[in-house]
């Protein structure tokens, strides 16, 4: 029986869907959290959720500086959110909080 192997180059990466993919994207984006101050960040697989009690404006000034902070490590780390995923929730009563879309480097998350 013959068998014919064809080999490709490949520079970067490894085949998505091994358990190595899996392992060495949880290493590189382990330290994702690391410079933010006051949210909680919670990492599952590919999905990071970031929040904070809001009750008052600083609160709201507060969670926006931890998400600068996140969006400065994507880009130092040559990483990307997939924006069309981003969803900003809110529980509860807002005493005289208004309620306002967070911002992207000054541009408002979808």
């Amino acid at each position: 029986m013959e068998r014919c192997l064809m080999y490709k180059m490949c520079c970067r990466g490894v085949p998505q869907g091994t358990v190595l993919a899996a392992v060495l994207f949880i290493i590189m984006i382990s330290d994702v959290d690391e410079n933010v101050k006051s949210s909680i960040v919670r990492l599952f697989a590919d999905d990071t959720r970031i929040s904070q009690k809001i009750t008052s404006e600083e609160d709201k000034v507060l969670l926006q500086k931890d998400l600068n902070v996140i969006y400065d490590w994507a880009n130092k780390n040559l990483m990307k959110f997939n924006e069309n995923k981003f969803e900003q929730m809110s529980h509860g009563e807002a005493k005289n909080i208004k309620i306002e879309s967070y911002k992207k480097h000054n541009q408002e998350i979808k």
